[in-house]
């Protein structure tokens, strides 16, 4: 996984592999009104996993969304403003995360 640049408004796409097309899975964590979208790029019959982090590794919200390719879905949580988060997204397939898919991307709520 890679560090990048703090950001309020985020996003980030799945890494690829041998298996996994670069880009299956793309998250957005979007911090007025904190809108977490999970979109599904390819039809390789996996679901998109993302998940919302502190700067203590606690997960603050997980969400996968499973409804095929070329679709997506928007959540809206009430995270505590100014706090440092880390939004990751992996693929999932058959309830199995796939590590190697995951990356990440440090922002604020």
């Amino acid at each position: 996984m890679s560090t990048q640049a703090y950001a309020a408004n985020i996003s980030v796409a799945t890494n690829g592999t041998s298996e996994w097309n670069s880009g299956a899975g793309v998250a957005r964590y979007q911090e007025n009104g904190d809108y977490l979208t999970i979109s599904d790029r390819d039809a390789d019959g996996a679901s998109v996993y993302a998940f919302i982090t502190d700067m203590n590794d606690n997960t603050l919200r997980a969400r996968t969304y499973s409804g095929g390719a070329g679709g997506s879905k928007t959540w809206n949580f009430n995270l505590p403003e100014n706090k440092q988060i880390w939004l990751y997204v992996c693929l999932k397939d058959n309830g199995v995360i796939q590590d190697l898919t995951c990356k990440w991307y440090r922002g604020r709520a």
